[in-house]
């Protein structure tokens, strides 16, 4: 921090809401995931819950107690690994899974009318899928790394851009840099390394980070122009080490923590310049201040919690309370409960709007789309004003519904399976066959709701209840604790 200058963020204290604000009676996950836990946007909040492949999804503004009744969004038959909301799109989130698939889920606004079919489904290969972060600047840009491998993705074009070679072992984290040319990993064997996918599939530079080959995270700190990474050292303590972007040859500052099992979990807040460390069943939160020179690193404030962390997510800097100098908003994930955490600048005035502590933010439009940036169009996110009288509430729809009339299965048969040549007499009957003679129905509701179908029905036979989904009911339910259950004999009981 600059010794003849205080920064205005020095006072900056954590407010842990009271029990009322908390969302409580939520069914956690209680197995391992690779993520942070809580992901949100300026719509929803999502997380692990019960059964395995399930996320629960809450409206931003929802507090209390749920008893229970939170939205599921089946999306996975294996333990969801990490998901993230589009930074553009409120509505937009992927999720990736140890099964293998990738998939795009476009949540509707009343989330009673959730669906578990996802708009766009992506087969990676390298083994199960660990962790996924959207392209800060172009639309619909996604990376993924399963196993070894780390795939680029066109998500609305269904294409693969670029796979990214060089990883000798599993990849640990990933993310992108806040101008989106540089793509930053870390891996089992020790190393971080920068890609840029649009220029070659190697990495551009890669350095040793720490001397352990544990769970390691990384993050860019665009604003200092530093990169992050967490992990542990040779005696198993925990420790952060800055990098300087421009060359990695060694880091320019380390910050040891303590001795723990759980790697420290960083978020940064690239306006304000703090940064938050968290880890999986600590009891504790702390907040830096990153500067570019000097000791880089100053502890503002430590938050103690009530109960240990299972995750951690930031909430759009677009969706804090500004009238209350909240610099930034913390989700805690705890056993049965996400409790926000505010992180306040004390002021006197709080009827007027501190331009100093909120500068213009990036705002909701993307400054590219997928085919433009992956051609070196590069642009820039346009800012938005943080005060509530010169801005409205902004919402961009990126492409990948699926259209109109057709469901997510219908789309899928006739992508892959070629339409057989018919003409338009025979096609006709068959519609009308299948739609019981056409009676009381105009061509143009039959185009749009049977035309589709009609190409897959005439492939073959297919059941009604081909769309059947099963259930596994609460733990409540079950008949449990069965005496004298002979399991040696086959019907037998």
């Amino acid at each position: 921090m600059n010794r003849f200058k205080a920064s205005k963020f020095k006072n900056t204290t954590a407010k842990l809401s009271s029990r009322e604000s908390w969302l409580s009676d939520l069914r956690v996950s209680s197995t391992h995931f690779a993520g942070s836990g809580v992901q949100a946007s300026c719509a929803f909040i999502a997380f692990p819950a019960d059964p395995v492949g399930v996320l629960g999804v809450l409206p931003l503004d929802w507090c209390g107690r749920k008893d229970g009744k939170v939205p599921l969004l089946y999306c996975h038959s294996d333990v969801v690994m990490d998901f993230n909301f589009s930074p553009f799109d409120d509505y937009v989130l992927a999720t990736c899974s140890t099964d293998q698939t990738l998939k795009v889920w476009r949540l509707p606004e009343k989330l009673e009318d959730i669906r578990a079919s996802p708009s766009l489904v992506l087969n990676q290969e390298g083994g199960g899928l660990q962790a996924t972060c959207f392209h800060p600047l172009a639309d619909l840009v996604l990376a993924a790394a399963a196993g070894r491998n780390t795939t680029v993705w066109d998500v609305q074009s269904a294409l693969a851009l670029a796979e990214l070679n060089g990883h000798v072992d599993n990849v640990q984290s990933i993310t992108w840099s806040h101008k989106g040319s540089l793509l930053a990993t870390t891996c089992k064997d020790k190393m971080l390394r920068l890609f840029d996918p649009r220029a070659m599939q190697d990495a551009v530079q890669a350095v040793e980070c720490h001397n352990n080959n544990k769970d390691c995270k990384v993050i860019w700190l665009d604003s200092c122009d530093l990169i992050l990474s967490s992990s542990f050292n040779q005696v198993r303590e925990r420790e952060v080490k800055l990098w300087d972007n421009r060359k990695l040859t060694s880091s320019v500052h380390t910050h040891t923590v303590d001795c723990s099992q759980s790697c420290l979990m960083p978020f940064f807040d690239e306006d304000t310049g703090l940064l938050l460390l968290a880890a999986k069943g600590d009891y504790f939160i702390d907040c830096f201040e990153v500067t570019k020179t000097g000791a880089f690193l100053t502890q503002v404030c430590r938050c103690m919690t009530e109960e240990g962390t299972r995750g951690l997510g930031l909430l759009p800097k677009r969706a804090v309370d500004v009238m209350a100098c909240e610099v930034m908003r913390a989700l805690q994930l705890i056993g049965s409960a996400i409790v926000p955490i505010s992180y306040v600048v004390p002021r006197k005035n709080v009827y007027e709007f501190h331009s100093d502590l909120f500068p213009d933010t990036l705002g909701a439009t993307p400054a590219t789309q997928a085919q433009d940036w992956w051609q070196n169009h590069d642009g820039q996110v346009q800012l938005v004003s943080m005060d509530p009288l010169q801005h409205g509430l902004q919402r961009h729809t990126s492409p990948v519904l699926v259209p109109e009339g057709r469901s997510h299965v219908e789309q899928h048969i006739d992508t892959k399976v070629p339409e057989p040549a018919l003409d338009r007499t025979s096609l006709k009957e068959a519609v009308q066959e299948l739609t019981g003679g056409g009676n009381g129905i105009n061509a143009e509701s039959k185009k749009t709701k049977f035309g589709a179908m009609a190409s897959c029905h005439l492939l073959g036979p297919t059941s009604k209840f081909r769309h059947l989904q099963g259930t596994v009911l609460h733990r409540s339910s079950h008949i449990s604790n069965l005496c004298g259950l002979n399991l040696n004999h086959a019907g037998r009981m």
